[in-house]
C-alpha cells in the first residue's frame, strides 16, 4: 500500500514523502494517517498565513499609494484603486458614493485648501481593513463650509478606516478634528 510519511527536508520544513509500506497493524495506519493530516493542516495554515500577510502588505501599500497620489494631485489613481460601489461614511451621516463622488469631494476640498497635504502618522492593517492616522494641513484660500477664505494655515488630525475587497477599496469611515480646524480658522472661538 502507498502512504505518505511525514519527514523533514534539509531546511527543517515538514514534507510528505511517499512510501510503499505494509500496514498490517491498525496502529501504524492510524499514526501515518494522523501525521498526514497534521502535515496537511500545517501546510494549509502556513499558506493561509503567508497569503494573509501578503494581502495585509498589499492593502497597506494601496492606501499609501492613494495618500501619495492625493499629495501629488493625481486623482486619476482613484479609478484604479476604488470599487464602483465604494462608500465613504462621514461623521455627519453623509455618504460619498463611488470613485466620481470621491473625486468631487477632493476637488471641492482642494479648491478651499490648494496646498492641502497629508502626513502619514500610522498605517495599521488587519485582514481586509487598514487604519490610517494622519496629520493634515493646508492654507485656507477658498470658501469652505460657508467660511470665507482666511489665508490661515491650519493643521488637524484625521483617522480613516478602509475596507478592501477584491483588490479595491470598497468602504471608508473617517473622523477628523474639524472643531480644532474651525477654531484655527476663527469660525469658532477658542476656549
Amino acid at each position: 500500500m502507498k502512504v505518505a510519511l511525514l519527514s523533514e527536508d534539509a531546511g527543517g520544513d515538514k514534507i510528505l514523502t511517499p512510501h510503499t509500506h505494509s500496514l498490517s497493524k491498525h496502529k501504524t495506519h492510524t499514526r501515518a494517517r494522523t501525521k498526514f493530516f497534521e502535515l496537511i493542516a500545517t501546510q494549509f495554515l502556513r499558506a493561509k498565513k503567508e497569503k494573509r500577510e501578503m494581502t495585509v502588505k498589499e492593502n497597506k501599500a494601496m492606501v499609501r499609494r492613494f495618500i501619495e497620489s492625493i499629495n501629488k494631485r493625481n486623482l486619476a489613481v482613484i479609478d484604479e484603486l476604488y470599487a464602483a460601489n465604494y462608500v465613504l461614511c462621514l461623521p455627519s451621516g453623509r455618504e460619498i458614493r463611488g470613485p466620481e463622488g470621491l473625486k468631487q469631494l477632493i476637488t471641492w476640498f482642494l479648491s478651499a485648501f490648494p496646498d492641502f497635504h497629508i502626513n502619514i502618522e500610522d498605517l495599521i492593517a488587519e485582514e481586509d481593513k487598514v487604519v490610517f492616522r494622519s496629520t493634515r494641513s493646508g492654507t485656507h484660500k477658498g470658501e469652505w463650509l460657508g467660511i470665507a477664505a482666511t489665508g490661515k494655515q491650519v493643521t488637524w488630525t484625521y483617522i480613516s478606516i478602509w475596507r478592501i475587497e477584491g483588490g479595491k477599496i470598497v468602504e471608508e469611515w473617517g473622523e477628523g478634528d474639524y472643531l480644532g480646524m474651525r477654531r484655527q480658522l476663527g469660525d469658532i472661538p477658542s476656549q
